[in-house]
């Protein structure tokens, strides 16, 4: 029987999507307009589409991981109200709100872009070019890199603390348990009765630790993957700033260099699933592996020249 996905790895395979759309639509077209330019040979509304299609990706990407932060605070935060809620039902629900914020957000794009007299696809700003231009910088910093990464943290901070916290009641609620432990031994010296009870603690600790390292592995893996997000976007967005409101001191020749760290964040991000996900790519290779070993023998065995080739070896 196969094992279905948990919430968080539902979530993380959204948010491996949004990094191949990132890659798709955002890196492969604009390799493509590199190829001619500076010379666009779309029309008005592919230019358009396109650079729609390219700010898609860059909201969902922050939109999931904070999605991905709140159903870890609701899961260790929250746990009854999130074993009464359904399994699925909820991280559903965050990624499908992540993905329509991400259509609905990138509509501007529409209307920014067109395809000018020249045959560049180039923005259109209007009379008011510097002001709006200003205006519409901030939004996307702040709603695709500032806003998500405050969320993200606020949660996490949570989510710490009550880790934190689970530890320490659990040092406590043990040191308990041998104070009463020595207590019974003292009193009804039933050494039988203690072991016993020694033995089912010494278990049931054993499965509580199991389910506290699970818990702080995937709290381990998603800080990991919210910190590169924020670290890696963080000059990109800067730079914007700085090229929209101090255009004079935007063209420092590394600059641009740095600004192209954001685009790391989709390649860097299966590096950080495989580094803490070990012992699974194992059993992933191990099942390849052996896959293609007994594909390798049912083909050479299975045919009869491959059993008269067998037999033929053997018999010398």
């Amino acid at each position: 029987m196969k094992r279905r996905v948990s919430p968080v790895q539902l979530l993380i395979l959204h948010t491996c999507a949004a990094d191949i759309l990132f890659a798709v639509l955002a890196l492969g077209t604009n390799i493509l307009v590199l190829l001619t330019y500076p010379v666009f040979h779309g029309s008005n509304l592919v230019c358009k589409s396109m650079k729609y299609l390219q700010m898609f990706p860059m909201y969902a990407s922050p939109f999931l991981l904070v999605a991905l932060s709140a159903d870890r605070y609701q899961a260790i935060c929250r746990p009854l109200a999130h074993f009464r809620s359904s399994r699925y039902r909820r991280p559903n629900w965050m990624a499908a709100i992540a993905w329509c914020l991400a259509l609905l957000l990138s509509i501007p794009q529409l209307f920014v872009w067109a395809k000018n007299e020249k045959g560049k696809c180039s923005t259109v700003y209007g009379p008011n070019r510097h002001t709006l231009k200003n205006v519409y910088v901030l939004m996307f910093n702040t709603l695709a890199w500032l806003m998500p990464s405050i969320f993200a943290a606020v949660f996490y901070y949570c989510v710490c603390k009550a880790v934190r916290y689970s530890s320490s009641t659990s040092v406590r609620l043990l040191y308990n348990k041998t104070i009463v432990g020595e207590r019974l031994s003292s009193d009804m010296a039933t050494q039988d009765y203690i072991k016993e009870l020694r033995k089912k603690s010494k278990g049931f600790r054993q499965q509580v630790s199991e389910f506290d390292r699970k818990r702080v592995h995937a709290v381990r893996l998603t800080i990991t993957i919210v910190a590169c997000n924020f670290f890696l976007w963080m000059p990109f967005c800067l730079i914007n700033v700085i090229q929209a409101f101090w255009p004079e001191i935007a063209h420092v020749w590394f600059l641009p260099y740095i600004s192209y760290l954001g685009n790391l964040n989709s390649c860097i991000n299966p590096w950080i699933y495989i580094f803490f996900n070990r012992s699974h790519v194992r059993k992933a290779l191990d099942s390849v592996q052996g896959t293609t070993m007994t594909e390798i023998t049912r083909n050479s065995f299975g045919r009869p020249e491959g059993i008269e080739l067998f037999a033929k070896s053997a018999s010398v």
